[in-house]
């Protein structure tokens, strides 16, 4: 008997299993099962790390490509800009605000090049604004705060080095 010459009826007999064993001689006589479903594997958690000067370039960020080239892991780069002076000459302003994009668009290329020696693509750059507060522990505090929502909203993990939020950089 072929499998063309089975009917729904032959089906539900045990006749019909060893016609069915003989027409399909290649398979495994047995119950018909599901295959498991394959576990899926999540996406690794890219890495958040803080860019706040050039001294954060060479120590901050070579050390977490190289966990994130370790590990396999996306790398996330926030450069920290300075915040804008406290004047109203709007001269003043412009020239602060030329010199923040230029050590802004410095630090991104240092960035990128450091990562590039050590293998690691950067999968996205972001700039968080340094906030003012009348002091230093203060304005720490509140760029951690930032970083961490940043770091929660990305779904990655904030990496900071063993001086806290950067230490490299201007203050």
């Amino acid at each position: 008997m072929t499998m063309s010459e089975l009917t729904p009826f032959h089906l539900h007999t045990n006749s019909a299993t060893a016609d069915v064993e003989r027409a399909l001689p290649d398979q495994a006589p047995g119950p018909l099962t599901h295959p498991r479903p394959r576990a899926t594997e999540c996406p690794p958690v890219p890495l958040l790390v803080v860019v706040t000067g050039p001294g954060d370039v060479a120590r901050g960020l070579l050390d977490a490509a190289g966990r994130a080239a370790t590990a396999a892991r996306p790398l996330v780069v926030s450069l920290v800009r300075e915040s804008a002076p406290g004047t109203m000459n709007p001269i003043l302003q412009a020239l602060a605000a030329r010199r923040r994009d230029k050590d802004i668009a410095s630090l991104a290329r240092a960035a990128r090049a450091m990562c590039g020696l050590v293998g690691v693509e950067v999968t996205r750059t972001t700039i968080v604004d340094k906030p003012l507060r009348p002091t230093r522990r203060g304005r720490d505090r509140a760029l951690r705060r930032r970083l961490q929502v940043l770091a929660d909203t990305l779904g990655a993990e904030l990496h900071l080095d063993s001086g806290g939020t950067g230490g490299g950089g201007h203050r």
